[in-house]
């Protein structure tokens, strides 16, 4: 490693929760952090390196729904990520049967969310001239407290801001951690936040986070397009695919989320992220022009560009691993964002300095405990598919396993 290898504290992985807690550790005073990766800023292999990230309070579970208020407020309150914020609103949607929708909507009315409209899909089409598709018996509704955030965007604040207030910033490949009987050695604390990697770092993590692949795809609107568009709010139809308003130069985004990919599992079927960064699998292409042809018909043809599996670490109950390890001394792990944790890059970073600090309330850490145990992959993305990306794509050998 470069330079001195004494530190206060030594976070790992500059992603969206290693970033922040780097961030808030320094608004802490914490005089010495240094915050390390093994790509230069921002990562090409983080999940939060992207164009646009929701930004919502949305969730069945109260303990989330609040700490997406939270977040809401950071986002539109703190003048280093407020740049980074657009407040669109977001339409939330559940195909007919999917009880999601209803369960997050009483949620969100019981903690009090203003503006919340039930819509059908001609109140939809009529209020929103872009989202003309028939929609049929969908289960949705409206929430004007969400928006997206410009995921790249917020990341480069954030740096700058960390860089700001002394903190030290590193490229180097960390393949392991050093330990000297029960303490790991070279630092008075280290945090791992390495998304999808963090397995390949952490000592018996187990099958605790499986890292699952999503498919992206960009496209781009003309200028009457945009005109249509500029007012539109996010669209997510639960468990299959979310994509977002044009930014200022007419690019629209959709994640696909009815499948998830996995490669080469080890002994405990967790599997090695793969970069694959200029293709997605036919399946995958084929269910977005589904959805789009479904809400956005004039879209559903669109040239597709800018597409990649994105990577993040996942957790079977869709709680996030924020926990001070069980046997080694001063190590924390802070990951199994699940697919919901950009979003938090204002705040995450404040719980987590809290855990380091021995402060973290009980309600949090009941929820972020270190849970051992084997979960199936499919765990992990509630009963929905997991598939071979090699075999999803017919480039097994093809790609460079990371």
């Amino acid at each position: 490693m470069s330079g001195s290898n004494e530190f206060d504290v030594l976070v790992v992985g500059a992603g969206a929760f290693g970033l922040s807690t780097a961030l808030h550790l320094k608004r802490r005073g914490v005089a010495s952090v240094v915050l390390i990766d093994k790509n230069p800023f921002p990562s090409l292999d983080a999940a939060s390196n992207d164009t646009s990230r929701i930004v919502r309070p949305d969730y069945p579970d109260a303990f989330y729904a609040n700490l997406g208020r939270e977040t809401f407020t950071a986002w539109n309150s703190d003048p280093v990520f407020r740049p980074a914020f657009h407040k669109t609103g977001r339409i939330m949607a559940g195909l007919p049967g999917d009880g999601f929708v209803a369960a997050t909507l009483e949620t969100l009315q019981s903690i009090g969310v203003p503006g919340l409209e039930p819509l059908d899909s001609a109140q939809v089409a009529r209020r929103w001239n872009g989202l003309n598709g028939p929609m049929k018996n969908w289960n949705m509704y409206y929430n004007p407290e969400a928006g997206w955030a410009n995921a790249r965007q917020g990341l480069e604040l954030a740096m700058k801001e960390y860089i700001r207030l002394g903190g030290r910033f590193l490229v180097e490949d960390i393949t392991s951690l050093l330990q000297e009987g029960q303490s790991v050695t070279g630092v008075y604390t280290a945090s791992v936040a390495a998304g999808a990697y963090t397995p390949q770092l952490v000592p018996r993590i187990g099958a605790q986070i499986h890292p699952v692949g999503f498919a992206i795809a960009h496209w781009r609107l003309d200028k009457k397009e945009q005109e249509t568009w500029k007012d539109h709010p996010v669209v997510d139809l639960h468990h299959n695919g979310y994509f977002f308003p044009p930014n200022s130069s007419g690019l629209m985004k959709m994640g696909v989320g009815m499948a998830g990919y996995g490669n080469a599992p080890d002994e405990n079927l967790v599997s090695k992220p793969l970069r694959c960064h200029d293709r997605i699998p036919a399946a995958a292409e084929k269910h977005i022009r589904w959805i789009l042809s479904q809400t956005a018909p004039a879209l559903a043809e669109k040239e597709f560009f800018d597409v990649k599996v994105c990577w993040d670490g996942m957790t079977a109950d869709g709680h996030w691993l924020i926990s001070a390890h069980p046997e080694l001394e001063g190590l924390y792990v802070a990951a199994g964002g699940s697919g919901h944790g950009y979003k938090f890059l204002p705040i995450i970073g404040k719980y987590i300095a809290d855990l380091v600090d021995g402060a973290l309330g009980a309600d949090f850490e009941a929820k972020w405990r270190w849970r051992e145990g084997t979960s199936e992959p499919r765990d992990v993305i509630q009963g929905r598919p997991i598939v071979d990306l090699n075999l999803a794509l017919g480039a097994r050998n093809e790609l460079a396993k990371l």
